[in-house]
């Protein structure tokens, strides 16, 4: 099945074309960095060999006019990294340990926290539970996941939570 296929297609159509005539051109500012990283992003979702079509047309145009963003002409080195992008023999395959992957989950999930309550919020840290609860899903997801690999023991099972069945009196 094709997005054609699909049943949004025909409004899809329609509100695009509305679009199009409405807007003929879009600016986008970037950075050079930022036009590295969607070039590079491009360059990767380029090479999949049923990315094909106009779609894949347009998007080869837009990764060569983010190379002359990124990579002009006076930045020999840039220019081959660029280069390199399109070349699989340049991909980087990079294996990391289950530890590793999660060492690197939670020290990222920890400055997003930091950043939350030292940049964002400052003095407000408690507006920041939402990245808290984030974390602690995250850590537990991570102890699963390194238990099932073998990197941590098994967990022990939790004792049973006794609560009383009836509340306590008040007086």
């Amino acid at each position: 099945m094709t997005f054609a296929d699909d049943a949004m297609f025909p409004a899809f159509a329609q509100e695009l074309d509305h679009l199009m005539k409405r807007l003929d051109r879009a600016t986008l500012v970037v950075s050079p960095f930022e036009a590295w990283v969607l070039l590079s992003q491009l360059q990767l979702a380029l090479r999949h060999p049923l990315n094909t079509g106009l779609s894949a047309r347009v998007a080869r145009r837009l990764a060569d006019r983010f190379t002359e963003i990124a990579a002009p002409a006076n930045a020999p080195t840039l220019v081959e990294i660029a280069r390199r992008g399109w070349q699989p023999e340049y991909d980087v395959h990079q294996e990391h340990s289950p530890l590793q992957i999660a060492a690197i989950a939670v020290v990222l999930a920890w400055e997003q926290l930091g950043r939350c309550e030292e940049e964002f919020l400052p003095g407000y840290p408690e507006a920041c539970s939402e990245h808290r609860d984030l974390l602690d899903i995250k850590i537990t997801v991570l102890q699963s996941e390194l238990r099932a690999a073998g990197v941590l023991p098994p967990a022990e099972p939790l004792p049973p939570l006794h609560l009383p069945k009836e509340p306590p009196d008040g007086g």
